[in-house]
């Protein structure tokens, strides 16, 4: 009998109170504090786990480097998020709308810089991120074909078999269990889409 093998995910970011609307100004990342005693239950178990760090995280001096602490650890994987609402730049409002917070239905040009933005803060803390999950499950092919050229292979906002009512949500309904190479534009080898088992 072949082992299963897997890993486990974390959205590693700000805490808020998700009925409070997508604020551009939520930005307390205490919760981040708990994550050395998790992994060492995760090592005990010989788990590995990947947190996906978003910019709030990393723009905490403190939390940023509780990061890369467990960055050092072989069972560790460091990769990149995005929350369309509160990473820069940020306009003038101090809320977006539902369909604003998946970051494939903003503007593509100000989708960009912020994606830019994280990139920018994982560089600074001498981390280079080679997988991604979106805000919401948020991908697309342009957001895809801007990660690829960045470095990042692995898309993990995929959940097969599901979409939720949210103005502007993902639709994954027709996506099955099994991993996607995607073909990307500017020809180098192909992101891979990486279904998740939260969904199913």
């Amino acid at each position: 009998m072949q082992p299963t093998l897997f890993t486990i995910t974390v959205d590693t970011e700000e805490e808020w109170d998700w009925s409070s609307g997508y604020r551009t100004n939520s930005d307390s990342v205490s919760n981040i504090h708990a994550l050395p005693e998790f992994q060492k239950a995760c090592d005990h178990h010989s788990a590995k786990v990947t947190y996906f760090v978003n910019h709030a995280v990393l723009a905490n001096t403190t939390t940023a480097e509780i990061i890369c602490d467990l960055a050092k650890n072989p069972n560790v994987e460091i990769g990149m998020h995005i929350h369309a609402w509160n990473t820069p730049p940020l306009g003038p409002q101090h809320q977006v709308s539902e369909k604003e917070s998946f970051l494939h239905n903003i503007p593509r040009e100000i989708a960009i810089k912020k994606l830019q933005a994280v990139l920018q803060a994982f560089d600074e803390h001498g981390l280079k991120p080679t997988s991604f999950r979106g805000g919401r499950y948020s991908t697309c092919n342009w957001m895809q074909e801007f990660l690829s050229e960045h470095g990042i292979i692995a898309d993990a906002s995929i959940l097969p078999f599901t979409t939720w009512p949210d103005e502007g949500a993902p639709d994954f309904r027709n996506r099955d269990l099994f991993p996607v190479r995607k073909q990307m534009q500017h020809g180098k080898n192909g992101l891979w889409e990486i279904p998740l088992t939260l969904a199913y």
